[in-house]
């Protein structure tokens, strides 16, 4: 049996967020799973994330700045406000790095995923969990078309 060249998932991704001028917002690396599909009306990736980030969480939303007067600032040392609106979805950049494994030898090879062209969707869930480990977070990106001719993302994968 000839698996030249052919590859299996290996691991779950790192993923680095960046607005859409290219500045980096924030890496995820506590991602548990993923999930990148394509299908005739949508395309997205699905990220299952084990801890909030504060910076994702500013992007997400809007920071709001409670503080009105010294008085309150005083009262209000070291706290985020954060506003979150159904309607906020932001324009986003994204790099995934995961592991492939390579069927003819079994080595791990480098995986990246370029997506130019992202949108957050504003559908996370603030769940708890009193056993074990902590919940996951799902955080989806509608992935967009970055060209004229409907391109959603490069692969590129370390040979």
């Amino acid at each position: 049996m000839n698996y030249e060249m052919k590859y299996a998932f290996r691991s779950a991704v790192n993923l680095k967020i960046f607005d859409i001028n290219g500045k980096e917002i924030t890496s995820l690396d506590t991602i548990r799973e993923h999930n990148l599909y394509i299908d005739e009306n949508s395309s997205a990736i699905l990220v299952k994330d084990a801890l909030f980030d504060l910076k994702l969480l500013k992007f997400l939303g809007k920071e709001k700045n409670s503080h009105n007067n010294d008085y309150e600032k005083c009262l209000k040392n070291n706290v985020t406000t954060i506003v979150f609106n159904k309607e906020s979805n932001k324009k986003c950049k994204l790099i995934a790095n995961c592991l492939w494994r390579r069927a003819d030898n079994g080595e791990d090879v480098s995986c990246v995923y370029e997506i130019p062209n992202a949108i957050t969707a504003n559908n996370i869930k603030f769940e708890s969990s009193n056993y074990g480990d902590p919940s996951t977070n799902d955080l989806i990106f509608k992935i967009e078309p970055y060209n004229e001719y409907g391109d959603l993302f490069k692969l590129h994968i370390t040979e």
